[in-house]
């Protein structure tokens, strides 16, 4: 997941199997309407209003993406800008906003395949971990650090 802020929120960027294929659809209605036959990274690396237009969808689909992700292993959901959204902000961004957003859409992209590099350590999620404290949460438990461990400690001694 990629965090980036832009224009006062932040994004956090994430590319689930069901955000590849809104992308997909996008890339196809793209190529449509285009006849360069342009691949996903030809729009995205373009420059034009268009495309202006087409990397705030894929934004978009993945700043919902992230939202929903965070939201599902507990964490706040964060802002999630949709792609008219972070369309409307075009006009007013400047160059280095444009292209961070390409930047962190373009990583985004590349971890969701596993080919964006180790992500920090503070990045990774305990998933077992977080739905054991979403149950006690629920059950109205408040978690004790360290009691568990120290009661498998004692009973090793």
């Amino acid at each position: 997941m990629v965090t980036l802020k832009f224009m006062g929120h932040e994004l956090h960027l994430y590319l689930s199997a069901a955000a590849q294929f809104e992308i997909d659809e996008l890339t196809d209605a793209w190529n449509a309407g285009h006849v360069d036959g342009a691949t996903l990274t030809d729009i995205l690396t373009g420059i034009g209003p268009e495309r202006g237009e087409f990397l705030a969808q894929v934004a978009g689909i993945l700043s919902e993406a992230g939202a929903a992700a965070r939201e599902y292993v507990g964490r706040e959901r964060g802002d999630a800008l949709g792609g008219d959204a972070i369309a409307r902000l075009l006009p007013v961004i400047t160059p280095k906003d444009w292209l961070q957003l390409r930047e962190a859409v373009t990583r985004a992209m590349a971890e969701g395949y596993g080919t964006g590099g180790e992500q920090a350590a503070e990045e990774e999620i305990d998933l077992g971990l977080q739905e054991i404290e979403r149950q006690e949460r629920a059950a109205g438990k408040k978690r004790r650090p360290g009691r568990r461990c120290s009661g498998w400690l004692r009973s090793r001694a």
